[in-house]
């Protein structure tokens, strides 16, 4: 068994008691910037001619045709007459009985249908119900043995009862017993005092303080941006084209365990 260094374990007491579980905050997202930029005073949105693909998926409007074909000049509509609605005859029925004869009455006649034969098999055997009193081995040679009646299980484990070893092993008889001295205490080597520094050094002999003056504080110069608006024409201005992005998705921060308490010894 190792032995516990008190000095450390003091240490240890001293760590618990001091620590304090620093809680953690939520992930947020920024703040969006609402200041003013020379980009947001000076821009200015042009508008873009259209490129040879965007005129080519655009609509067109047909032209309305104006010519004249033979359908034009050789139609003529005709006036239809209307036509009248049919009317269809309500069927009633008849509730009178039907006293006739047909042919199936007439000529039918039922005819006696042989017995078929049983879908089993022939050799099948069969079954007798006269007692069986010849002598088999099994009557013979059998011997009913009484058994002991077991209680029955309540579900609760049986102390069992452990039989002492009484025979002889080459362990009892080879081992013997040898008394161990006990181990000597261990304590941490005392802690060195430093000795203060007493001699000459270049740096003590030649180091002079110098006096220094504190430094002047100089306002920035207030700019303001100019608000004339940019009029010329750039490449940038003339070939850029805005393609759309895709979203992405926002990474969320992973959530670290809490700390757990150090109570090892």
């Amino acid at each position: 068994m190792h032995a516990v260094d008190p000095h450390r374990r003091q240490l240890e007491v001293e760590a618990q008691g001091h620590y304090e579980g620093r809680e953690i905050q939520p992930w947020k997202r920024r703040a969006e910037f609402d200041g003013m930029t020379t980009q947001r005073q000076d821009y200015r949105p042009w508008e873009l001619p259209a490129s040879q693909e965007q005129k080519a998926k655009a609509p067109r409007e047909p032209l309305p045709f104006t010519a004249s074909t033979t359908n034009r000049t050789d139609f003529q509509p005709w006036e239809l007459p209307e036509r009248p609605q049919p009317q269809h005859p309500t069927a009633k029925g008849s509730h009178v009985p039907f006293e006739g004869t047909t042919t199936s009455r007439s000529d039918y006649k039922a005819w006696e249908l042989p017995a078929k034969p049983d879908v089993n098999p022939s050799n099948r055997p069969k079954g007798s119900h006269t007692p069986f009193t010849a002598t088999t081995t099994n009557r013979a040679d059998f011997v009913p043995w009484e058994l002991e009646r077991r209680d029955r299980n309540s579900g609760a484990a049986r102390p069992r009862e452990r039989a002492p070893f009484e025979g002889q092993s080459t362990y009892s008889a080879d081992f013997t017993s040898k008394e161990a001295a006990a181990a000597a205490k261990h304590t941490p080597a005392p802690r060195r005092a430093l000795l203060p520094f007493e001699a000459s050094s270049t740096h003590r002999e030649d180091f002079r303080a110098w006096p220094l003056q504190p430094p002047a504080h100089t306002q920035p110069a207030t700019t303001q941006p100019k608000s004339i608006p940019f009029e010329g024409s750039t490449e940038t201005r003339d070939k850029y084209r805005a393609w759309p992005l895709p979203e992405q998705p926002t990474a969320k921060p992973q959530s670290r365990p809490a700390p757990i308490p150090f109570t090892a010894v």
